[in-house]
């Protein structure tokens, strides 16, 4: 698995140096990250600057009409310990994390979920959810790749913010 996770960075860091649109490069990334791990469900949320509102910004897995009314403040403290403290999150199984998954649920039903924070430059842009339907799906070498793409998609959003 290593020379396939080294060969897709190469190529996700080439598609970010390209100055592509940055939804392209977004649904890029999420579309390989997707492939890479085969993922059921995941989302790039982001924190609107003007609303201060969690939006999602790209999606796999989810019905545009979800991700389109998907507005949430940060009201938990389960989200502000994602998004101001960098705080990952790993569900091995949701049956002994409902109350998490009350926060964290997307659209569908899953088993094991994940989610990092998105930042750059220490500036919070939101976070990454990804989610499975294998139980204890998340061990640590899938997610340090999910932290590694959350990275790269928070330059894509950092540089996006700059022009």
């Amino acid at each position: 698995m290593d020379q396939k996770v080294f060969a897709v960075i190469e190529k996700s860091l080439a598609e970010i140096k390209s100055a592509k649109n940055c939804e392209r490069i977004l649904h890029d990334l999420l579309a390989e990250l997707v492939k890479l791990l085969d993922l059921h469900v995941a989302a790039i949320v982001e924190l609107n600057p003007d609303t201060e509102q969690l939006e999602i910004r790209n999606f796999h897995n989810l019905s545009w009409n979800f991700c389109k009314n998907y507005r949430r403040q940060i009201d938990s403290q389960l989200l502000r310990e994602v998004i101001w403290k960098n705080q990952d999150i790993n569900i091995p199984e949701k049956k002994h994390a409902q109350k998490v998954v009350d926060h964290l649920q997307m659209e569908h039903d899953f088993v094991s979920a994940f989610v990092t924070s998105l930042n750059a430059f220490q500036q919070p842009l939101g976070f990454l959810y990804v989610d499975s339907l294998t139980l204890n799906y998340f061990n640590e070498e899938r997610q340090q790749i999910v932290r590694i793409y959350a990275s790269l998609i928070s330059i894509v959003l950092h540089l996006e913010r700059l022009n």
